[in-house]
């Protein structure tokens, strides 16, 4: 899954934590006054958190910001993450060539030769910054196997369409789709219209104001769909407890309900702090997608995104082996150096950034363009049957051309600048 380029987590974190063994007496442990332990010879993080600040000096002047370095140990001891760390860290002999060492005591030890220090903050070193891959939409959708489970965002608005329309180009097969946060939409009923889709886990499937998603309607009906019946809150805690490294989360309100007759594999156990009224609570299993895409307004070079703020974002990244991320435009500045309004995700949780202006169409996105009405109608209407929908797939989907070709089908300025 982690193919060409995609395995940043790991890689950056290793590259700190050398940094953190290269810099330290041998025989040296010093705590920093929020708890993070750099020794020399294992990864700089049993504690470490990300934006925590570690001291590695003797004086309180001596501080270096970690806030690409997640716990190493985390992530190498999480089986769901990147790829494993190892145990132990070689002592480097010199630094990489293009960069130069840091100040004494201090915990990046490598830092690009061109990258100049924040001028309020001069005695505080610039640790490496990891740049996101920057993939285009078919290449990104090359990531995604047959049989691997997708965890897809978006109903009316925000919905990675233009990723959707290129799984179907590439013709993936047997998907498991987790519908995040709750409601399904055109894109994952797309997949399921192009014979993608195995089976869907969901609270619901519904297109808002414009109702019953038909592709997946049909295919419940004809018994040619898995539907994995979930919990709106519950969904959203089994994602949870998968981004935690956890195996289930528990869950109020599901105790009396068909869910357990549906889902097997939610238990009911005793509640250890439970009361009479409360001696039992229902648990769901984490839900670890192999693949989590979402849209979003912008992205930076790091792998920063700004999101939508209604949509659980930062639970899918979390939770996801691989995250793809769809932006409206890949922006030169750093996100997170930048005034904003809208939640930005971190760059440590984005595998892949995909350049898609216009990539949530026929959906909108709020502040940018609304939904296109027309189209969604004209595709409710093709998806009531197969025929229909076959040449809706081939007008719009894989024709020849790609997005491109799409944008000029349906009246979009390919080269639109959100």
């Amino acid at each position: 899954m982690k193919g060409e380029g995609v395995s940043r987590r790991g890689h950056s974190v290793w590259a700190i934590s050398a940094a953190c063994a290269a810099n330290r007496p041998a025989s040296s442990a010093t705590p920093s006054a929020a708890g993070a332990i750099c020794p020399s010879t294992s990864p700089c993080a049993r504690t470490c958190r990300p934006r925590t600040a570690v001291r590695c000096g003797s004086t309180p002047s001596t501080w270096a910001w970690s806030s690409a370095a997640t716990c190493a140990w985390g992530l190498s001891h999480n089986p769901h993450r990147s790829r494993p760390l190892p145990p132990t860290l070689p002592r480097p002999a010199a630094a990489t060539p293009g960069t130069r060492a840091c100040a004494p005591g201090m915990c990046s030890a490598a830092v690009t030769a061109d990258r100049v220090p924040r001028p309020d903050r001069p005695h505080v070193a610039q640790e490496v910054r990891p740049v996101a891959p920057i993939y285009d939409l078919d290449r990104a959708a090359s990531l995604v196997p047959d049989g691997a489970r997708l965890a897809i965002t978006g109903q009316v608005e925000m919905a990675p369409v233009a990723f959707a329309r290129a799984l179907a180009r590439r013709g993936v097969r047997d998907l498991d789709v987790v519908v995040v946060p709750t409601g399904g939409g055109i894109a994952v009923d797309l997949l399921i219209g192009a014979g993608c889709v195995r089976s869907v886990e969901c609270a619901q499937m519904a297109m808002g104001e414009y109702g019953a998603c038909p592709n997946f309607r049909r295919f419940v009906q004809d018994g040619r769909l898995l539907v994995r019946d979930h919990v709106c809150s519950a969904l959203l805690g089994a994602l949870q407890a998968a981004g935690m490294g956890l195996p289930f989360m528990p869950a109020r309100g599901i105790i009396g309900t068909d869910y357990l007759r549906v889902r097997p594999d939610f238990r009911v156990i005793d509640n250890p702090y439970g009361g009479p009224d409360d001696a039992h609570i229902v648990i769901v299993p984490a839900i670890r997608p192999d693949v989590g895409v979402f849209h979003a307004y912008a992205a930076d070079r790091h792998g920063n995104v700004l999101v939508e703020p209604q949509q659980n974002i930062q639970l899918l990244a979390a939770a996801s082996r691989l995250v793809i991320a769809t932006a409206e435009r890949v922006v030169d500045e750093d996100l997170t150096e930048t005034p904003r309004t809208l939640p930005l995700v971190s760059g440590l949780h984005i595998d892949v950034v995909v350049p898609a202006p216009r990539g949530a169409h026929p959906t909108g996105v709020p502040g940018l363009y609304p939904a296109d009405e027309a189209h969604i109608r004209h595709y409710l209407a093709a998806a009531a049957a197969d025929d229909s929908f076959a040449a809706y797939l081939d007008a719009f989907v894989r024709a020849p051309g790609g997005e491109e070709a799409y944008a000029r089908r349906v009246g979009l300025l390919a080269g639109h600048d959100a």
